[in-house]
């Protein structure tokens, strides 16, 4: 069963990694990196910072941060050092025959050892959790744009060749579980009523 997984997951990766053209390599590329977000965490804050007010807003973005290090620290210390799964990256046969991101001249990106479960898509559905469920009465609709720009990022890794599927959707179920119990017994239980 766990091979029979497995084959599926490489199959897939494979797949996703061969539309490769150098367009998408740069597309792929951008969305998977952090800093060019930068402008849509302002935008994020901005919305949040004027339904809720400088208080809230605060106690707010205290527990986002919380879910998302949360989130990340599961997923990049105690996961992938317990299941210590390579990435495809870094799999004997698999590198071989995948298509790598590159740096500079001679240099291709192929992330960390291990890959399970992606700390991407942990940090990203946690922000994409909380935050849509924390506005979700003021924007109705945000968590849905949100959990599709997770998606996005998620298929990103998976393209760059990097993560397995399984990868990707451990990390939402991490990055997802974490933040829902922040806004669950935190914000919504405590501060939400409040605002």
């Amino acid at each position: 069963m766990i091979e029979w997984l497995e084959s599926i997951d490489q199959s897939i990766v494979i797949s996703i990694n061969s539309l490769h053209t150098p367009i998408l390599d740069e597309i792929m590329w951008v969305i998977s990196s952090k800093l060019v977000w930068l402008p849509f965490y302002y935008g994020l804050l901005y919305y949040a910072y004027k339904n809720l007010g400088p208080l809230y807003c605060l106690y707010f973005v205290i527990l986002l941060l919380i879910s998302i290090i949360s989130a990340d620290l599961i997923s990049s210390k105690v996961i992938k050092e317990l299941v210590e799964r390579y990435r495809p990256s870094h799999h004997t046969q698999l590198s071989k025959i995948l298509h790598f991101y590159e740096n500079k001249p001679g240099e291709y990106y192929k992330g960390g050892q291990y890959g399970f479960v992606s700390s991407h898509s942990a940090n990203f559905f946690a922000l994409a959790v909380f935050y849509g469920l924390g506005l979700k009465k003021y924007y109705p609709k945000v968590l849905y744009f949100l959990l599709t720009i997770a998606c996005l990022v998620g298929f990103s890794r998976i393209y760059l060749g990097v993560h397995y599927l399984s990868d990707i959707i451990g990390g939402a179920i991490v990055g997802s579980t974490v933040a829902w119990i922040m806004w669950k017994f935190i914000w919504k239980k405590r501060l939400e009523h409040k605002v």
